[in-house]
Formats: C-alpha cells, structure tokens, sequence
C-alpha cells in the first residue's frame, strides 16, 4: 500500500499516514481515522460548472445547447483569496473547518459537546472500533486528552520563548497506553486542561498573538496559528466521534 506525504495534523510530525483503501482514490487518513487532512485547496475559480440535469439540454426558447463548462475571468479578490487559503493551510491543516468561525468560540463549546455525546452513548460503543486499526470514541478522547496537554505546553513556550520550536510527537506511541484509561477520565482531564487553557489565552494581550515560533516540518507561524489549530483539531474529532455514533 503506497504511502502518502500527508502528516497528521493533530501531532504536526507523525509518520506518514497510508491511503485508505476503503476510499480509492483518495487523500490520505490519519491513522487514527480521522477525517482526511484536505490539501485540494478551494475551487478553481476559473470554471464555474453546469449541474449534470442541465448539460447538454437545449432552451425551451431554442438556441444553442448549453455547454459543460463556461469559463469566466477572475478577479484579483479570487487570486488573493486563494493564496490565503493556501498560506494558511501551510501552517494549519484545519483551517477549511474553521472558515467563519471564531476559534475561542469552538474551544470553549467542546468540552460540553462531548459531555452531550458521551451521555447518549451506549457504554459497548465506547471501545468500538469503526474498522480494524481505526480509533474507537474511547481513544479518540484520549487523544483529545494528550493533544491538551501538548497545547497546553507549546502555548506557553511560544509565549514565554522567542522564536520557540515545536516538539512534534508521534501520536501512535502515545496511543500504545491508552488500554489503561478510562474514556470519562480522560473527558475530564481534557475539559479541566482546556478550561486552564482558555484562561491563558483570555490573558494574552493583542500583540502576543503575534508572537512567532517554528515548526520543523511547518515553518515559521503565529501564535495565533496554535490557538485556530486547537480549534480546527476540536472540529475534525468531534465529526469523527459523530460520525462513529451514526
């Protein structure tokens, strides 16, 4: 089975991770199983494309039968909102799950929504895995669990360090222990880590946002960047928690 170049971005190092069979062809899959890091990037915006129903039909009116594709010209807001998207994916994988959305926002509301997730789960789906190799919901709050603490540390060091480098881990290992936790411990070791972490970022002022660090395999980013990235990491586990409870 090939491998892809695509890291995990929950650890920003981890080894790379296999294409899933189950979805050829398509982009590679964190080993945990979560959603496909998305690397396409956004639209093309040259093409504006014809739904299928409509290809090919003639006007009631007459005239010429419509065409498959219709070119149109793009403006410079296109380039340069494409660029962004681009630069900001470079740093943050998650940054298409945060589009709109105020990443202190999704941070504060997770612990609550995996509360509302875990109450309605039967206790045998706890350890459940979707595929064999894949992550259960038990491990994925591990993993939450984990990310917290890392977080917890490179946001500290990022602001009390210039131009602090980022330790990646590989989350696998870490994973090898969590046969001996328990998934309601490790629920509340997260939501007690984040509620520490929120209160840290509540007392950042304006230009520590701007602080600068590196990552090994990402560049050079903001601190801002850690902060959207704990939000984006929030997202993509909570769809893959309810996509395992579909």
């Amino acid at each position: 089975m090939a491998e892809s170049s695509v890291k995990c971005a929950a650890c920003w190092g981890c080894d790379p991770v296999s294409t899933c069979q189950s979805r050829q062809p398509g982009p590679g899959r964190c080993t945990c199983g979560a959603d496909p890091l998305v690397r396409a990037g956004p639209p093309d915006p040259l093409v504006v494309k014809v739904p299928k129903s409509r290809r090919g039909r003639r006007p009631r009116t007459g005239g010429p039968a419509l065409q498959s594709q219709k070119p149109v010209v793009p403006t410079d807001t296109d380039f340069i909102a494409v660029a962004q998207l681009e630069l900001l994916m470079a740093t943050n994988p998650y940054a298409t799950y945060m589009a709109g959305l105020d990443p202190l926002d999704v941070t504060r509301a997770t612990p609550g929504r995996l509360e509302n997730l875990l109450k309605s789960l039967a206790p045998e789906k706890l350890t459940l895995s979707p595929a064999p190799g894949k992550w259960s919901v038990h491990d994925v709050l591990c993993h939450l669990a984990d990310c917290e603490v890392v977080f917890a540390f490179r946001l500290r060091q990022a602001l009390a360090e210039d131009h602090y480098v980022i330790q990646p881990f590989d989350q696998d290992h870490w994973a090898a222990t969590y046969g001996h936790y328990d998934a309601h411990m490790a629920l509340a070791a997260f939501s007690a880590v984040r509620q520490w972490n929120l209160a840290f970022i509540k007392g950042l002022k304006p230009e520590d946002f701007n602080k600068s660090l590196n990552h090994p395999e990402r560049g050079d980013m903001k601190l801002q960047v850690v902060v959207e990235t704990m939000a984006g990491h929030d997202l993509n586990h909570l769809r893959q928690v309810e996509a395992i409870l579909a």
